[in-house]
């Protein structure tokens, strides 16, 4: 509109200037100039023309984009569910180990220290013994342990001999007993010893002999295993 508006003003002012200069030069004209039609019929004319004319496009002003802010939702944050984590423990049973005997040598190769004598006149041999090496029992069991021992030496085995604990493990009731009777060369005696198996499971050994007021000698030995 504002553009349309200037054109007509522009046309009104060459009409104007054209007017005014056809006005000024008319007294100096020597030939009668044609009739001119009035001013106002000019205008109105060039007017009339103006707006036969064809408008020229209005520009359309293309409007800026309106920023709008756009806010950012920060990430969510990571919520920890705990996972049940499920722990199985497995009891382990421990067997109770088997327990191998161990071999005891003959009583009379048995023993160490002063106990061992070459001497002749004191010499034994073992014959046999219940319950054997090796034998498993229930704890606190009350046995009796028999020695079969024979007289290969040369002195007699008198009634003020002993037969006595020496070392090892200690499940007898009582440490030291007498003879029972003479035993002379070449004879048997069998002798008794008052046991109890100990409280605690495992493998047990005790070891006993013959003597006097000189000498120790003759040793033997018992190994029980004390199962649960």
């Amino acid at each position: 509109m504002k553009e349309k508006a200037r054109t007509h003003r522009k046309f009104l002012r060459l009409i104007l200037l054209a007017a005014l200069l056809l006005a000024g030069c008319a007294p100096f004209a020597s030939a009668p100039l044609p009739t001119q039609p009035p001013i106002e019929t000019i205008i109105a004319a060039t007017y009339a023309a103006i707006q036969a004319q064809t408008p020229l496009p209005t520009a359309t002003e293309t409007p800026s984009p309106t920023f709008t802010p756009t806010r950012t939702q920060p990430p969510p944050t990571a919520t920890f569910t705990p996972t049940p984590t499920f722990i199985f423990i497995l009891a382990t049973v421990t067997p109770f180990p088997t327990l191998t005997p161990i071999p005891i040598s003959p009583p009379e190769e048995v023993g160490g220290g002063g106990g061992t004598t070459t001497d002749e006149r004191y010499r034994c041999s073992f014959v046999s013994q219940t319950p054997e090496n090796g034998t498993k029992m229930n704890p606190r069991r009350d046995f009796d342990w028999n020695i079969t021992l024979s007289n290969t030496g040369t002195k007699t085995w008198t009634t003020d001999y002993q037969y006595t604990y020496v070392r090892g493990d200690k499940f007898h009731r009582y440490r030291e007993y007498n003879f029972p009777a003479e035993v002379v060369s070449g004879d048997t005696v069998t002798i008794t010893v008052d046991m109890e198996a100990p409280r605690d499971p495992g493998n047990y050994i005790t070891t006993w002999a013959l003597k006097n007021d000189k000498i120790t000698f003759c040793y033997f030995s018992l190994q029980i295993i004390v199962t649960p």
